[in-house]
C-alpha cells in the first residue's frame, strides 16, 4: 500500500510539474522567431518565467476562488497542458521540429563555468528535494496565506 500510494504522489507531482511545459515551450517558440539574438540561455529563461508564471496564477486564481484542492489543481494542470499541445500543434510544429530548433550552446562551456552550473544545481536539487518530502505546517507559510 505504501508503494502505490509513494507512485500516486510520484504521478502527481509529474502532473504539476509538467503541465504548463508544452504551453511554456509554444511560447519560447514564438519568441525565438521574433528575436534575431535567441540563445539556449534566453530560452530557458523563458520557458523557467513562464512555468513560473503559469503555476503562480494558476495557484492564485484557484486560491481567490476558493477552489485550491487537489482535484481543481491536476484537472487545470490537464487543461493547461493540453492548450500548450494544441497550440504546438495549430503552429503545425511536430516534434522533430520543436527539438531541432531548439537553440544550442553557441561555444563550450570552461571548467569554472561547469563548477557553477553543477554547484547551483546541486543546491536546486537538494532545496527542490526538501520542498517535496516535507510537509509546510509553520503559520507563517503559503499553507496559511493562500487560502486566506
Amino acid at each position: 500500500m505504501l508503494i502505490i500510494q509513494h507512485l500516486w504522489q510520484f504521478i502527481l507531482f509529474l502532473v504539476i510539474l509538467f503541465g504548463p511545459l508544452p504551453l511554456c515551450l509554444a511560447l519560447a517558440l514564438i519568441n525565438q522567431k521574433e528575436n534575431s539574438r535567441y540563445s539556449l540561455v534566453h530560452c530557458l529563461l523563458v520557458l523557467l518565467t513562464t512555468w513560473s508564471i503559469i503555476q503562480v496564477g494558476l495557484c492564485l486564481i484557484l486560491g481567490t476562488g476558493e477552489k485550491l484542492i487537489l482535484n481543481t489543481v491536476i484537472l487545470s494542470e490537464i487543461l493547461i497542458f493540453i492548450i500548450g499541445i494544441s497550440l504546438i500543434y495549430s503552429k503545425k510544429y511536430s516534434l522533430s521540429f520543436v527539438v531541432k530548433n531548439l537553440p544550442h550552446l553557441k561555444q563550450s562551456l570552461n571548467k569554472m563555468e561547469l563548477l557553477i552550473i553543477g554547484a547551483t544545481a546541486f543546491v536546486g536539487f537538494a532545496i527542490a528535494n526538501i520542498l517535496a518530502t516535507d510537509p509546510i505546517t509553520n503559520y507563517d507559510s503559503l499553507w496559511f496565506h493562500l487560502p486566506a
